[in-house]
């Protein structure tokens, strides 16, 4: 990680997890099974600006949130990426949108579908789509947090980290990864968003 070297007066969000198995999913769903990174488009998926790990050394002081100086020795990693302005959870309970403003209604779970069209068209399922993890960043939405995510395909494991309120029925019976998993999330998210549910008059098949 190359934290020292970040553009200062940038805002950014980090996420730190303590469980290293989650940190090393994200960095597998963006990559290719030859090592290569895959193109994750950045007006679909946020994207990750640098990265820290336990071993790493920094010729900056790394703080806590109650400024205390992290202890070297706590295992914790983090991902580094640009500060979103908000989640859609955060925008349906404070800026009043869900079930009045249908333009906007529309508009966000077109980019929603976009979004997933995209992750999906590179083999990626997200497996974690609610809406905590669709951001806005200006006038764009984007998806965050992809360390639940899988290759179409897989089968997912119990130590899989996804939202039970979000999970479609099946997933009781069959832990395997399909779009469809994506698509039935989309449906509870966008009841959330819109109080119904919700039917676009132009489908983006996802």
């Amino acid at each position: 990680a190359e934290i020292s070297k970040l553009q200062k007066n940038v805002q950014v969000c980090i996420k730190v997890m303590r469980n290293q198995e989650n940190f090393d999913r994200e960095q597998k769903a963006r990559t290719n099974s030859d090592g290569s990174k895959i193109n994750l488009e950045d007006s679909f998926v946020v994207k990750i600006i640098s990265t820290h790990e336990p071993e790493d050394k920094h010729d900056i002081p790394i703080y806590n949130s109650d400024q205390s100086l992290v202890d070297e020795h706590n295992k914790e990693w983090a991902l580094i990426m640009p500060a979103g302005d908000k989640s859609l959870d955060r925008a349906i309970a404070d800026d009043n949108i869900a079930g009045s403003d249908q333009d906007e209604i529309v508009r966000i779970a077109k980019s929603l579908a976009h979004s997933l069209k995209h992750i999906h068209g590179k083999n990626l399922i997200h497996c974690d789509v609610k809406p905590r993890n669709f951001v806005r960043f200006g006038e764009q939405w984007k998806l965050i947090d992809l360390d639940a995510a899988n290759k179409a395909g897989d089968t997912l494991k119990n130590t899989n980290k996804f939202s039970s309120g979000y999970t479609p029925p099946e997933m009781a019976r069959l832990l395997w990864c399909h779009h469809k998993k994506d698509k039935i999330r989309v449906r509870v998210g966008a009841k959330d968003l819109s109080g119904n549910d919700f039917e676009s008059s132009e489908p983006i098949h996802i």
